[in-house]
């Protein structure tokens, strides 16, 4: 799971320089940056702002952030077909 990867895919989606939603969010750049990019750790307080800010229920940041490694073995190709279709779903309802 990559939060900090799928917060930088909305971001970018909804049209937001890091700069302007650094700013937006109450935070630095640099620190945005590091947290999009896997340096540091986004938080449950980030991604609840960023949540707000993007218009996007917490819970589809997270089923946009699941990847291969958060799933079972068992359950790897269930989840190769049904990540595409979650994706195009949330992008669809919530217009990124």
């Amino acid at each position: 799971m990559n939060i900090g990867a799928t917060l930088k895919q909305i971001r970018i989606e909804k049209g937001f320089s890091q700069k302007k939603a650094a700013e937006k969010l109450g935070l630095s750049p640099t620190w945005l940056s590091q947290c999009e990019t896997g340096i540091e750790d986004p938080g449950l307080k980030l991604i609840h702002k960023a949540s707000k800010l993007y218009k996007i229920p917490v819970p589809a940041i997270f089923l946009r952030s699941l990847d291969l490694e958060d799933v079972d073995k068992q359950n790897h190709e269930k989840f190769r077909i049904l990540k595409p279709l979650l994706v195009h779903i949330i992008k669809s309802i919530w217009n990124v």
